[in-house]
């Protein structure tokens, strides 16, 4: 069974609610309590993107592509980070009557047998694939299945994500690999109540579900972490490519440095797996490239 099999419709809305609750704990320095029942499916590990837009702008998206932690606690996690996006100013209690959350819970990637372009294209379900592009390099990137609804050419939206690891958009890299995945969205809008206009420091401590505080390797974006932008993975201009140890995102995000890169205002460093966002692309860990589309 698949991790978003898994989940009920009331799950899902328990982690839309549960990241709306983090980002709102962060926001009045207030603690995060949440109970969740011993046999939940949300203590297996699966792997999540939150995203954050006031007003259908963008806001910050952070998401992981492999399961490194429970569910709970990488939509908290990433809730968190997304507040603190490299290429954005924080949120602050400013957005929150109009913030917008969304989870996206995915299935683990399956690779896909293919030996060029033209297996690939073949193989890929527009609407329904998440795909990851991976070279020996180390190089990769991705674009969740909601990237179909903004480019539906199946030969457009490989290109875009070639581009978008700063590989050439035409061609096939030597040693290229792909996996797809599935992804279930699940939604808690706005409106919301306003919040007392007081200074809130974003970077206060990590909020905690039933007293525990997050992994401090999670809290900075641990393994298996990215950053991202709408739906997806970093980018930067014209899928820029990743700086050694890291990736460097578009205007107004951050250059990699060895081991993992820098995070953006408020402070937040990703770990080795993590990578800063930009809009639409993924960039991931130590030596991978940063992104171009939106995602």
């Amino acid at each position: 069974m698949t991790v978003t099999a898994a989940l009920s419709l009331t799950d899902g809305h328990f982690l839309a609610r549960l990241a709306a609750d983090a980002v709102h704990a962060r926001l009045t320095g207030k603690r995060l309590s949440a109970r969740i029942p011993p046999d939940s499916p949300l203590h297996d590990d699966g792997a999540t993107f939150v995203t954050l837009e006031r007003n259908g702008a963008l806001r910050g998206c952070v998401g992981s592509l492999e399961p490194v932690r429970p569910l709970h606690r990488d939509v908290v996690q990433n809730a968190m980070r997304a507040m603190n996006d490299p290429r954005l100013p924080p949120v602050t209690p400013l957005d929150w009557p109009s913030l917008d959350v969304k989870v996206s819970v995915l299935d683990r990637p399956e690779p896909i047998a293919s030996e060029s372009r033209d297996d690939l294209l073949a193989a890929l379900r527009p609407g329904v694939d998440g795909l990851i592009l991976l070279t020996d390099d180390g190089r990769r990137a991705t674009f969740l299945p909601s990237v179909w609804a903004k480019v539906t050419d199946p030969e457009l939206f490989l290109a875009a994500l070639l581009r978008k690891g700063g590989w050439p958009e035409v061609g096939w890299p030597a040693g290229l690999r792909a996996s797809r995945y599935g992804s279930t969205e699940f939604h808690n809008h706005a409106p919301r109540a306003a919040l007392p206009l007081v200074a809130t420091a974003v970077t206060s401590s990590p909020a905690t579900i039933d007293g525990v505080a997050p992994d401090p390797d999670a809290a900075a974006g641990g393994p298996g972490g990215v950053a991202s932008g709408p739906d997806g993975a970093a980018s930067g201009p014209d899928g820029a490519a990743g700086g050694p140890g890291g990736a460097s995102g578009e205007p107004g995000g951050v250059a990699g440095g060895p081991g993992g890169v820098a995070g953006g205002p408020g402070g937040l460093a990703s770990g080795p797996g993590d990578a800063a966002g930009g809009i639409g692309g993924a960039a991931d860990g130590p030596g991978l490239g940063a992104g171009g589309h939106e995602a």
